[in-house]
């Protein structure tokens, strides 16, 4: 994790290839390495502040980078992109049938995915929200989430695990956590229990799986959470929570300390 921003006042929106898109002071949108010391400006959107979820498809200093914001509620969808070969940002809304859509209501706590020429957004209830430009036009469509236990939900979040989209689901004061694996071919969720070979690292402006050759490390979901100065990681293998030293498993959040205004690099 890393609280380093250019800018005290900014809030990190999202994370990719080393890259934290930042928000300042509400309005002002910014990129940022602290890898490589650059930063990427960008014009200003009077609109940014009503934005939920922002992602970038690619290094925002590229010209083909594309950067996209939304604010979802039911039906509607309203769009701020930007082309960084045209230096500007430009609208579109977008009004879906009621009678046939699935309702939208645009999450903060989960990060966006850029996956296979789209931008995937996982709402407040679980539904998947696909935006993609096509001659220069729009499409948004929703995928109905997967059917979950009648358990109110602390969080849920969007992760890409060995190229394939995922969400993770956890319940109310963490008393279980549950990932399901998105069938593109089918437009549906798969519920899974195995990693395989991977953990995964989730916060509200990143979120991604890592492989690892190291069995005793398989299987993990690191949160933002902590006991002490240790990270809390979640087993997939026993249901529980455990730190690195704990002997002495957690089966919820009791205990736990949250760890605000930073995210996973």
């Amino acid at each position: 994790m890393t609280p380093h921003s250019p800018d005290l006042l900014s809030t990190i929106e999202f994370v990719k290839d080393g890259w934290l898109l930042l928000r300042i002071e509400g309005h002002s949108l910014q990129c940022f390495n602290p890898f490589k010391g650059k930063s990427y400006k960008y014009p200003s959107n009077v609109r940014a502040v009503r934005l939920t979820s922002l992602a970038f498809s690619t290094c925002p200093t590229f010209p083909d980078c594309l950067t996209v914001g939304i604010w979802a509620y039911n039906y509607s969808v309203h769009i701020s992109y930007h082309r960084a070969r045209n230096h500007q940002w430009e609208y579109c809304n977008i009004e879906c049938d009621s009678q046939t859509g699935i309702r939208f209501s645009s999450n903060s706590n989960s990060s966006p995915k850029y996956h296979d020429g789209s931008f995937y957004f996982l709402d407040t209830n679980g539904n998947l929200g696909v935006l993609k430009m096509v001659d220069e036009e729009w499409i948004w469509k929703v995928h109905k989430g997967p059917v979950l236990e009648d358990i109110s939900l602390y969080s849920c979040q969007l992760a890409e695990l060995g190229g394939q989209l995922i969400s993770v689901f956890i319940k109310e004061n963490g008393i279980r956590i549950q990932v399901f694996k998105f069938d593109t071919l089918g437009n549906h969720w798969v519920a899974i229990d195995d990693l395989g070979d991977y953990m995964l690292f989730l916060s509200p402006a990143s979120s991604f799986s890592v492989s690892t050759k190291d069995n005793s490390m398989r299987n993990r979901i690191y949160l933002q959470k902590r006991i002490g100065n240790e990270m809390v990681f979640y087993s997939l293998n026993d249901g529980m929570y455990h730190t690195s030293s704990s002997q002495r498993p957690s089966k919820d959040f009791y205990g736990m300390r949250s760890q605000s205004f930073c995210c996973w690099l």
